[in-house]
């Protein structure tokens, strides 16, 4: 972990809410105010905070699932808003969105989360310029297996398990549960936890993946997959803090 992490405060809380996200509403969405979906990317990064924050600091779940899914919503209106020929970023169009889609999945809102991931790839000038393999191979894989894509994952899943090396290699156990989750092997899945929590904790240092307060404090990703898991019949179990029992899926 970090250690010179800032613990999340409900002043840091407030302060989000009321400078940076509740004066700028009206301007989400406006191609003059929120040119090329800058201003939409940065208030999903606003709501990603404060719903973490208002799970740790307040135990809040609904706070949690709430800000989540508006931030992930926003993610996914700038897909639509590109497919409808507004010009917006590219930056916000690559297959990173994996890990928005990951996020949602932490919220429980499952059928928002195959959505954003259909949204995603088929853009290969963006993917050439701008996406990094290691996204690419993750996002595809993602993608793949919402979809039961059975030759895309068998495309895919290899390749992006390769990719999990160097500064990415907390990322492993992400392509081995996955891998768990086609071969329908709960043991594997659920032991496998272990390493993403220890991964986690790598991609959280220095100037790692996951360099911001928050990731510290809950790892989202894992929490998504975790719930991606119990959705699909695969029984994992809680790590807190990092993966808290309060927020994973219970079944309908």
């Amino acid at each position: 972990m970090n250690r010179n992490y800032n613990p999340i405060s409900s002043t840091q809380i407030n302060e989000r809410i009321t400078k940076m996200i509740q004066p700028y509403l009206s301007k989400v969405g406006d191609p003059i105010h929120d040119h090329q979906g800058k201003r939409s990317s940065m208030m999903s990064r606003h709501y990603r905070f404060v719903g973490v924050g208002q799970f740790v600091v307040q135990n809040d779940c609904n706070g949690f699932r709430d800000n989540i899914r508006e931030s992930v919503l926003l993610h996914l209106s700038l897909f639509r808003r590109a497919d409808e020929g507004e010009d917006i970023a590219g930056s916000y169009l690559t297959m990173l969105n994996y890990q928005h889609v990951f996020d949602v999945f932490a919220a429980c809102e499952f059928e928002l989360g195959v959505e954003l991931a259909g949204c995603m790839g088929g853009r290969q000038e963006i993917e050439r310029e701008v996406d990094h393999p290691f996204d690419t191979r993750f996002g595809y894989t993602l993608k793949a297996f919402l979809s039961d894509d059975d030759e895309g994952i068998q495309k895919w899943l290899p390749e992006f398990k390769k990719s999990c090396s160097g500064n990415v290699a907390g990322f492993l156990p992400y392509a081995e549960i996955l891998q768990a989750l086609v071969d329908r092997d709960a043991s594997v899945a659920n032991e496998r936890f272990d390493g993403l929590i220890e991964g986690h904790k790598r991609l959280c240092k220095g100037r790692g993946v996951f360099p911001l307060d928050i990731d510290n404090e809950l790892c989202v990703l894992g929490i998504g997959l975790a719930n991606l898991c119990r959705w699909r019949g695969i029984p994992v179990e809680a790590r807190p803090p990092l993966i808290p029992d309060a927020l994973l899926y219970q079944g309908e």
